[in-house]
């Protein structure tokens, strides 16, 4: 009996951490928009967006500030059936060349990507972080103005999207 017991507390602290781990910063995957704004700690606010915030199947919930490696962000939270799906941190960056600084901030914290793209005028890499269970993207957009987002979401929702598309 005892051994049941500690068996099951054992599978229970391990569902607990992976379950913690799955998230991002302050918010937990399938929040609420209003759960998000309040783990913020005044970060973020209930906002619909602006119009270049639209992306399908998602519904913009909150809007918010986001700070890594001394590079600042706008935060866009995503919400679909599930809750909380998708978080784009657009980079507040002159050119792109400080993307591509943000890049190497990125894949030094999570190694070598999963996948890259260079292109003339678009660079992007992706990586799958199973410590905490998310789908990690920088996309850098190499023009006047030059754009860089960091973008994350459930690996699992991702890896799913991906099987789904192969079929």
């Amino acid at each position: 009996m005892k051994r049941v017991l500690w068996a099951t507390a054992t599978v229970a602290s391990l569902a607990l951490c992976g379950s913690a781990a799955a998230d991002w910063e302050y918010t937990r995957w399938g929040m609420t928009a209003q759960e998000v704004v309040a783990a913020s700690g005044g970060q973020v606010a209930l906002d619909a967006g602006t119009s270049g915030d639209r992306t399908k199947g998602f519904t913009v919930g909150a809007v918010g500030r986001y700070e890594f490696e001394g590079y600042h962000f706008r935060s866009v939270f995503y919400f679909n059936d599930s809750g909380l799906a998708l978080i784009k941190n657009e980079a507040e960056l002159k050119g792109y060349d400080h993307c591509m600084d943000l890049i190497d901030h990125v894949q030094a914290l999570y190694g070598a990507p999963e996948a890259k793209i260079d292109e003339q005028f678009m660079t992007a890499r992706t990586w799958h972080d199973p410590k905490t269970m998310n789908f990690a993207s920088v996309l850098a957009i190499n023009s006047d103005n030059g754009s860089c987002s960091l973008d994350f979401q459930p690996l699992a929702a991702v890896l799913a999207e991906q099987k789904k598309k192969r079929r």
